[in-house]
This record gives structure tokens, sequence and C-alpha cells, in this order.
């Protein structure tokens, strides 16, 4: 019988270990899940403003860069890793108090939009 948990569980020690091929089945398995805790958190009008897909890869660029630090118990365990990773990616694209010119920024997520 197939489990997923212990299948992640290899891929997150593979990863760790450096192999590619682990950390893009983890991107392939987990991606569109994380697209969706991100569409979900940045509302309509950053959506409108900001690739879902970018913030993604911000997500496992940062999950990559921790990877090390993360201990594994079961699949639910990396999934609220993730999405706490990814809370802290929709938290710093969403808009900046306004700055003195009217215009909140939103500077963190690789793009400067003036969110009026």
């Amino acid at each position: 019988m197939y489990n997923a948990g212990h299948k992640t569980q290899q891929l997150v020690a593979l990863a760790k270990d450096g192999d590619e091929s682990a950390l893009e089945r983890l991107y392939h398995v987990y991606g569109e899940r994380v697209r969706w805790m991100i569409r979900f958190r940045i509302g309509k009008v950053l959506r409108s403003k900001l690739e879902s897909m970018d913030l993604v890869q911000d997500v496992f660029v940062h999950a990559l860069q921790g990877l090390g630090d993360f201990t594994y118990s079961n699949e639910g365990d990396f999934v609220r890793w993730l999405s706490k990773i990814t809370f802290r990616a929709v938290k710093n694209c969403s808009p900046r108090p306004k700055n003195g010119t009217g215009i909140a920024r939103m500077t963190d997520c690789g793009v400067e939009v003036a969110v009026l």
C-alpha cells in the first residue's frame, strides 16, 4: 500500500543530502498545495499584481535554505512547516504602511508595486 507520508519522509531525507531530484519531487508534490495557500491568503488586489508561482518558488527557496533545521516526524509536520514559510512569504508581500506619499509599497517579494 502507498504511504504518502513515508514517501515524503524519504524525499526530505534525500533533499537534506542534496539530492536535486528529491527537491524537484517535493516541489512537484507540494507546489500546487502551496500555490493554493498563497492564492487564498493574498486576496484579489494582490492576486492581480503578483504571480502566485513566483511566491511558490520563493517559499521553496526558503524551505530549501531551512531544510537542514527541519525535523521530520510526519507528513503533517512537513505541510505545517511549508504553511508557516508560505505565511511569512505572503506577509512580506503584503502592503506596508503608507510611506508618506500616500502609497503603500510591496518590496520584499521581488517586485515593487504601488497599492492604492
